[in-house]
């Protein structure tokens, strides 16, 4: 009986603490609501929409705050938020000239709004719980040609016989190309910070910047050229192509 009241009382000492916690957690969540990781659905200027791909920011309780887009970080630094105002500084970045942005929430969204240049700028953004994938996450990577249309027709037969050709997308920012004739080439990839739009920028001056916009279907990357006359699918590998 007595093993029993010990047990009993240990069980109600451990449901008052969690509800202390609880609570605490609570009170801190309602005086900054802005803790968490948060993923930006929509930015606009006047009205123009710039959102940024897979943005995301993440506030902690002490002051100190993130940002990056998809799976890179390209903000760390420390942040105010008080009577509605908020307001990041960033360590590795040139001050941020313009002033803070009111801060207003509804059950599902955070928003931020301010003046930059005489235009109105608002931000929306959504709770998440993990960092979003963008483009430049997802063409990283060994990839081997499949396909190739050009004005809707398949040519890959004449335009890839041996199936030699595969593209390597280095997280380095590199890339390189055996083309369909066994030679190879190489450069620097960039991916557009609003849109899936790959440049392929080759060490060769002379070769122009390949540029297409791109897309992954499970373990496909569909490339289309700009003019959208050509369409290249790659399937992703693990070892390179004999």
């Amino acid at each position: 009986m007595k093993s029993k009241s010990i047990f009993i009382l240990f069980i109600q000492l451990s449901v008052g603490l969690t509800l202390i916690l609880s609570h605490s957690f609570k009170a801190k969540a309602q005086s900054n609501p802005m803790l968490g990781l948060w993923g930006v659905d929509l930015v606009t200027v006047g009205d123009r929409d710039v959102t940024p791909t897979a943005k995301w920011f993440r506030f902690r309780e002490d002051m100190s705050c993130e940002a990056g887009n998809g799976w890179t970080q390209n903000l760390i630094g420390t942040y105010t938020y008080s009577d509605g105002t908020f307001k990041p500084t960033n360590k590795n970045q040139p001050l941020d000239p313009f002033g803070p942005f009111k801060v207003t929430f509804t059950d599902d969204n955070m928003f931020w709004e301010r003046e930059e240049e005489g235009m109105r700028v608002k931000v929306t953004l959504s709770p998440i719980n993990k960092f979003p994938a963008a483009p430049a996450d997802q063409v990283i990577g060994l990839w081997d040609l499949q396909i190739v249309k050009q004005k809707g027709k398949d040519i890959t037969a004449s335009y890839d016989p041996k199936g030699l050709q595969y593209l390597n997308v280095r997280w380095t920012r590199q890339y390189d190309v055996r083309l369909a004739d066994g030679s190879q080439t190489r450069g620097f990839w960039h991916m557009d910070a609003h849109d899936p739009r790959l440049s392929l920028v080759n060490y060769d001056k002379e070769v122009p910047v390949e540029q297409y916009m791109i897309y992954t279907v499970g373990d496909s990357l569909i490339m289309e050229s700009l003019d959208k006359q050509t369409v290249m699918t790659y399937q992703r590998i693990l070892e390179r192509p004999s």
